[in-house]
């Protein structure tokens, strides 16, 4: 059962949606409207423009007039969601007038997905769903209310909602680059895939899929070989203990460090921090030696002459 409020008006259509069943679009679809989607209750899924998202309660969508995107809420018993599609051609004058920037340029801006905090949530959907509630009663005036709190909405989403690396969307090439930054900045954090996915707001496996395409590697492989490198250069250059430097890198045990380690290096730390220390000898030596050389030639030059 679908309980709706589907409205279609001149500028404007409007939906609040419960639907008690998994549902899902089964095809990719555009069209030239702009459109605001909230979910509000429910987890599944967002296809928009060859990228996956995590649908779930606080998603916002913004998307921008003709870029194919479906939403698949099948593994959710029910869902619950606000959907708004408007004419930008209608309101872009408007918004320049009353806000100083048009619907375009704030869907320019802003086109992506976004996961809000309870507090911004709260502002959006009340203002989201006075914008529906106007459109089915159809008050006198109601055109310019919806205007209105669209420039509403706009505003909220421009000062509360950030235009971040995390939360718009990009091309699978920049998803991925910005994964690698975020295990990088982050080396005494323990890391896995699923953490990863949910920093950057899109589903395991997509991050997985591309990450792998793009990489030619594991989400988990690379987490381990940037660990490893850290502990690589904690090794040679402290006299930290294995156990000091697996605990400040995340691991849970010692243990499991070496393994990892291991695996990546080809030794355990114990090895690797003894091989480090030989080489570092013979280059001593060796410059040693060169030195004394030097300043032996530097006697004999003095002798001749």
């Amino acid at each position: 059962m679908i309980k709706a409020h589907v409205v279609r008006d001149t500028f404007i259509r409007t939906e609040l949606n419960y639907i008690d069943h998994p549902q899902a679009q089964r095809d990719m679809h555009y069209h030239p409207e702009c459109e605001l989607m909230l979910i509000l209750d429910g987890d599944g899924e967002f296809i928009y423009n060859g990228r996956t998202y995590p649908a779930q309660p606080g998603s916002l969508f913004i998307i921008k007039p003709n870029i194919p995107h479906r939403i698949d809420m099948m593994n959710s018993k029910s869902h619950t969601r606000i959907v708004i599609e408007f004419d930008g051609n209608y309101t872009d004058t408007k918004m320049k007038e009353l806000i100083g920037f048009g619907t375009f340029d704030f869907f320019d801006k802003f086109t992506g997905v976004y996961q809000l905090p309870s507090s911004i949530l709260q502002n959006i959907q009340r203002t989201m769903t006075v914008i529906v509630d106007e459109q089915i009663n159809k008050r006198p005036g109601y055109l310019e209310m919806i205007v209105c709190k669209l420039c509403q909405l706009f505003l909220q989403i421009n000062r509360d909602v950030k235009s971040d690396r995390n939360r718009k969307a990009s091309s699978p090439e920049q998803l991925v680059q910005t994964a690698i930054e975020y295990i990088e900045e982050h080396p005494a954090v323990s890391l896995s895939l699923a953490d990863i996915s949910k920093e950057l707001f899109v589903t395991r496996e997509y991050l997985s899929r591309m990450f792998k395409k793009y990489k030619n590697t594991t989400v988990q492989k690379y987490i381990n070989l940037s660990k490893s490198r850290t502990a690589k250069e904690l090794l040679n250059s402290t006299e930290d203990s294995i156990a000091k430097i697996a605990d400040e890198l995340g691991f849970q045990s010692t243990s499991y460090f070496s393994t990892v380690f291991k695996n990546e290096t080809g030794m355990s730390p114990r090895k690797y921090r003894e091989f480090v220390k030989i080489t570092n000898q013979l280059e001593n030596d060796y410059n040693n030696r060169n030195l004394k050389s030097k300043r032996l030639l530097d006697k004999l030059h003095l002798h001749d002459e």
